[in-house]
């Protein structure tokens, strides 16, 4: 069964620039489309292609020149009106599959918010008749310091009860993954595919203990980009940090939370200790 040996990435910012590192060590083509021609930090041999998404035509000529496979999208929210333009390129294209930027808890089912733009992005995206492939990891643990206010008082701040499970994966575990099982899987097992991840899971309250702190139970959470912050609980203390969430049962549901990472064998999903090495 052939596999996919062409990939775009739409985007190589924060989790994109680690997947385009991932798949670059695996010897497939990569060309990363951006809005620049700066070259900060993309690895060796990696083509970029400036391309402006309001001219269409431009995308699906990078995409067929390069003979692109698959695209990989990780624009974030100001972005997601250019992931479906460059959906409907790929599609113009020939491309084969389309991975949407998820890279956090599930979205199938959700009726408000930035999630509920995910899922219908996805949803566009399939309209097209574009294969998807969806990557939930819950939240980069690389993150957690941020989300509860940690630099501020040296404390979990934490809004809400914070005993709800949360699944927390490493950037490096999320990239590492989605390079493996593109380059490794059969076009069949990666069309209209939901993959589950989670390297670690634990509350906040969790937290508190793995960080040898204690937890400070506050209105929002202090300090810069508490606004964030304190939005981000909120969907914890919903039951929505778990990457086994279920929009229709209001928490975990039949698909497990972790429920992918067989498919990366031999591979040691990082603690939350073990990346902030406490």
């Amino acid at each position: 069964m052939s596999k996919f040996t062409s990939f775009a990435i739409v985007g190589a910012g924060y989790i994109g620039l680690p997947i385009t590192k991932a798949l670059a060590s695996q010897n497939v083509f990569v060309v990363v489309l951006t809005r620049s021609s700066a070259k900060t930090e993309i690895p060796e041999g990696v083509k970029i292609a400036p391309v402006d998404y309001d001219n269409i035509a431009t995308v699906i000529q990078v995409l067929k020149e390069h003979r692109v496979e698959v695209v990989i999208s990780t624009l974030g929210p100001a972005g997601w009106a250019a992931q479906n333009t460059a959906a409907e390129a790929a599609k113009a294209a020939g491309v084969k599959l389309f991975v949407p930027s998820e890279f956090g808890v599930p979205t199938e089912g959700t009726t408000a918010g930035f999630m509920a733009a995910k899922d219908k992005s996805a949803k566009y995206i399939q309209s097209l008749g574009l294969p998807t492939a969806r990557f939930y990891n819950g939240f980069f643990t690389e993150g957690l310091l941020d989300v509860v206010g940690f630099s501020t008082n040296g404390k979990v701040n934490i809004v809400g009860k914070g005993d709800k499970p949360i699944s927390w994966t490493s950037m490096e575990d999320v990239a590492g993954f989605v390079a493996h099982v593109l380059t490794t899987l059969p076009e069949s097992q990666l069309e209209y595919s939901t993959f589950r991840l989670q390297g670690d899971r634990a509350t906040l309250i969790d937290i508190a203990s793995i960080l040898k702190t204690t937890p400070e139970f506050v209105k929002e959470v202090p300090g810069p980009g508490g606004e964030r912050a304190t939005q981000m609980q909120a969907l914890f203390e919903a039951a929505l940090g778990s990457t086994g969430y279920d929009a229709n049962v209001g928490g975990d549901g039949k698909a497990k939370a972790g429920s992918a990472n067989d498919l990366w064998p031999n591979h040691h999903w990082k603690s939350v200790k073990e990346v902030f090495n406490v």
